[in-house]
C-alpha cells in the first residue's frame, strides 16, 4: 500500500492508503504524483508495469513498458528496474532486458512513459560493460536471484556485519544464464548481512536484513 503524509503527520490516502501492485520502485513526478514501477510474473508471460498516481490518490493510468514469453529460450524476465522522473510528470525506466542478454551486447533498455501513460519511441538498447554489471539481480532471506554472463565456477557466501564468514551457500559449476538459488536464513541471529558471490572471474555482493 502506497501512504501519503503531510507535515503534521496526518495520513491523506485513508487509513488504509492506496493498494497497488506489488512494485520495487516509487518515483516522484514533478505535478506531486508518484509513478510505482514493477514486474508481474503470470504462467505465461512477464511483464514490466508502471503505474501513475496523482496527488488525490487515484491511479489515473496502468502501462506495459515490456513483456515477453516465459517459454522462450532466454526466459524475458525483466531484472534490476530503475526508474527516475523525466523531469515532467513522467519517468524513465531502464532494465536488464534478459531477452537480449544471452544473445547480444545490447542488453540494457531504457524506455520512457509519458505523463498520460504513452510509451516514448522503442526502447533504447545499450551496450552494458559485462566487468561492471550486477551478478545478484534480487535478494531476500529465501533466494537469490543472479545472472552469468558466463560459464564458469558459482561460488556464494555468507557474511556477517563484521566481516566474518558465516557460511557457503553454494558452489558449483554453471553454464551462462538466468538462476535462483533458495537458502534458509532459520538459525541466524537477527541483524546485517552480506552475500558474496564470485563467478567466472567477476565479484557481486550484497546486504540483507534479518529479522526475528
Amino acid at each position: 500500500s502506497l501512504q501519503r503524509l503531510n507535515l503534521n503527520g496526518t495520513q491523506l490516502f485513508g487509513p488504509l492508503g492506496i493498494h497497488l501492485r506489488q512494485g520495487e520502485q516509487l518515483v516522484p513526478t514533478a505535478d506531486g504524483g508518484v509513478i510505482n514501477v514493477g514486474r508481474q510474473v503470470s504462467t505465461q508471460r512477464t511483464f514490466l508495469f508502471a503505474q501513475k498516481i496523482d496527488t488525490a490518490h487515484q491511479i489515473i493510468w496502468e502501462t506495459v513498458v515490456a513483456s515477453g514469453n516465459n517459454n522462450s529460450p532466454n526466459w524475458p524476465v525483466f531484472f534490476m528496474p530503475n526508474a527516475c522522473s523525466d523531469g515532467v510528470d513522467g519517468g524513465i525506466i531502464g532494465f536488464v532486458d534478459s531477452r537480449q542478454i544471452l544473445t547480444s551486447p545490447n542488453n540494457i533498455a531504457a524506455q520512457r512513459v509519458h505523463s498520460d501513460g504513452q510509451l516514448g519511441c522503442p526502447p533504447v538498447e545499450i551496450n552494458s560493460n559485462v566487468a561492471s554489471m550486477r551478478l545478484i539481480t534480487a535478494l531476500t532471506d529465501r533466494y537469490i536471484d543472479y545472472l552469468l554472463p558466463h560459464s564458469g565456477s558459482v561460488r556464494i557466501e555468507l557474511y556477517d556485519l563484521l566481516g566474518r564468514k558465516v557460511s557457503l551457500i553454494k558452489e558449483g559449476y554453471k553454464e551462462a544464464g538466468i538462476y535462483t538459488t533458495r537458502w534458509q536464513s532459520e538459525g541466524l541471529s537477527a541483524g546485517v548481512y552480506f552475500v558474496r558471490l564470485e563467478a567466472a572471474g567477476m565479484v557481486d555482493s550484497g546486504k540483507i536484513v534479518v529479522l526475528k
